[in-house]
């Protein structure tokens, strides 16, 4: 009877720490490095033969991320998002890395840092600001500084991209924009 009864008690413990594990692992959000990994629908590109601007850009791709809605802080303010942007731009020679961030911009506003790839000829972004990835906007690449401002509340995302708000510094370094403008497809 004892055993039974001792049993029966690990049993009820195994099958009530899984059931937190589980509510944990469906409210757990994703992290900056498995959305830069995670399947996406392409919903824009563009390649051209010829490289553009004195950055050599060859092409860019969108990709549209989604999954139960999270937090993330967009223009000043924490908000759900269920889509996010992975942006990835193309070049036709390796990239010279420096010692400033390079950032995506979206019709002269931030959208994100790139991450170079190890080839240095792609980087990629993620983009949490739906309202930026549009219709015709104009996509370009920048050096230029980034000036980070820390969020009075915190972030369900940790880190530059989504936990702080960021703005493009008027001087510095110049934004390339590819010639062919965003064309979503739907």
């Amino acid at each position: 009877m004892k055993y039974r009864w001792g049993l029966f008690v690990w049993v009820a413990l195994i099958l009530f720490c899984h059931s937190l594990f589980a509510q944990g692992q469906k409210q757990r959000q994703p992290s900056l490095a498995e959305l830069k990994t995670m399947p996406g629908r392409t919903v824009a590109e563009s390649h051209r033969a010829t490289p553009e601007t004195p950055m050599k850009l060859k092409g860019y791709r969108v990709e549209k991320l989604a999954f139960p809605p999270m937090s993330a802080r967009v223009e000043g303010a924490t908000v759900q998002v269920s889509e996010v942007w992975r942006i990835t731009t193309f070049f036709d020679k390796p990239l010279t890395v420096r010692n400033a961030a390079f950032s995506v911009v979206l019709d002269g506003k931030w959208c994100g840092f790139l991450a170079e790839s190890p080839d240095l000829l792609s980087a990629h972004a993620i983009c949490f600001n739906s309202s930026l990835v549009r219709e015709g906007a104009a996509l370009g690449v920048t050096y230029r500084g980034v000036h980070i401002k820390s969020p009075q509340e915190p972030s369900a995302l940790t880190g530059p991209v989504a936990g702080a708000d960021a703005a493009l510094e008027a001087q510095g370094e110049a934004i390339h924009y590819f010639s062919a403008k965003i064309s979503l497809r739907r």
